[in-house]
């Protein structure tokens, strides 16, 4: 009887430590994922002066929004990811999309015309419209607590966006 007890509690405190580090592993690509889904809207005369500055302003206001344009059928490719996790499972989609959300940025800032810039943009719009962390909250999560989780992610995640200027 008293080995049963100490082993329900050494799970207990394992079930506890693992919801904790997942949490916090969520926060953290959820971090990243509000970071670079608001990074992009920050900077565009930024990118127009670096990339289209041979045009006039309206020109290259336009020439980047169709960029843009392009760049964001990327986030189609959403329903692959979903697919994929199914298939290969839920662990290396996330660690594929949070490699993904990492390194994409990295092509972005890397880009030196507006054609790579369209492609490296393209690969964030990939990775940041997947939110594989919303379904290990909905999966992990007491059914009780669902909202409550998800909730505490997404608040903390809005911090991304305010690392923008760091």
């Amino acid at each position: 009887m008293f080995i049963m007890e100490s082993e329900n509690q050494e799970s207990s405190n394992r079930t506890r430590k693992y919801w904790i580090y997942l949490v916090l592993i969520l926060i953290l690509v959820d971090l990243v994922d509000q970071y670079n889904t608001n990074y992009i809207n920050t900077f565009p005369s930024l990118v127009i002066a670096e990339f289209l500055s041979e045009y006039s302003v309206e020109e290259g206001a336009a020439i980047y929004a169709f960029c843009v344009g392009i760049a964001t059928f990327g986030m189609y490719f959403v329903f692959i990811n979903q697919y994929l996790a199914d298939k290969f499972g839920r662990k290396i989609m996330l660690a594929i999309s949070s490699l993904g959300l990492g390194l994409s940025p990295l092509f972005l800032a890397l880009s030196t015309d507006i054609v790579q810039f369209t492609i490296a943009l393209f690969l964030v719009y990939i990775f940041f419209s997947s939110d594989m962390w919303l379904i290990y909250i909905g999966e992990e999560a007491p059914p009780e607590k669902r909202a409550y989780w998800t909730n505490i992610v997404l608040a903390t995640g809005v911090l991304g966006p305010v690392l923008i200027p760091i």
